[in-house]
């Protein structure tokens, strides 16, 4: 997503990163443009963003943009011009929480159009990111179910052993063949 947000907004020096979200700070993992190598690894506080951000915006789960700003994604002891810069911040959401966010950073504003693309890109990665964790817990239902059912059915003697080495779990075979049913 970081990479056709940066093909959309075409901008000389502009720069998308994917930052998570814990807490009340958001670490860069991903970056592509302009000084993506001192975006990446950038941690910053929530307090620390543009005032829009700090509002509470981001808690409603909308995207921000701030023009004439400063890119919140670098140190701001970077060597490097980061006033003045445009700021979209659109959030990644899974399973209704706010996971992360996409930060483009550009010297010229960003059109309107390209704002709700960019918008819309990151839309499809949360319903993505919303069907992988639904895959892996239907899988994970699955597995148990068919676990289940083997140690349930079978005619050998299955044992769960807690980590105090008390039986948490003995199977119908292990009652009827040590004599306890």
């Amino acid at each position: 997503v970081i990479t056709a947000a940066l093909r959309l907004v075409d901008q000389p020096k502009a720069r998308a990163s994917v930052a998570k979200f814990s807490g009340s700070t958001l670490e860069v993992v991903a970056s592509e443009g302009d000084r993506a190598g001192q975006a990446r690894g950038h941690r910053v506080e929530l307090n620390q963003t543009p005032d829009r951000v700090v509002d509470g915006n981001i808690d409603f789960l909308q995207s921000i943009i701030t023009d004439d700003t400063h890119a919140i994604d670098l140190a701001t002891d970077s060597p490097l011009p980061q006033n003045g810069v445009t700021v979209l911040i659109t959030p990644l959401i899974c399973q209704r929480r706010l996971e992360g966010v996409v930060i483009v950073t550009c010297p010229q504003p960003i059109a309107s159009t390209t704002r709700e693309t960019i918008e819309s890109a990151c839309s499809t990665v949360s319903l993505a990111l919303d069907g992988v964790v639904l895959t892996e817990h239907l899988v994970r239902e699955k597995s148990e179910r068919r676990f289940r059912v083997l140690v349930e059915n079978s005619s050998d003697i299955v044992l769960v052993l807690d980590e105090r080495r008390t039986i948490a779990f003995a199977s119908a075979a292990a009652d009827h063949l040590l004599g306890y049913d």
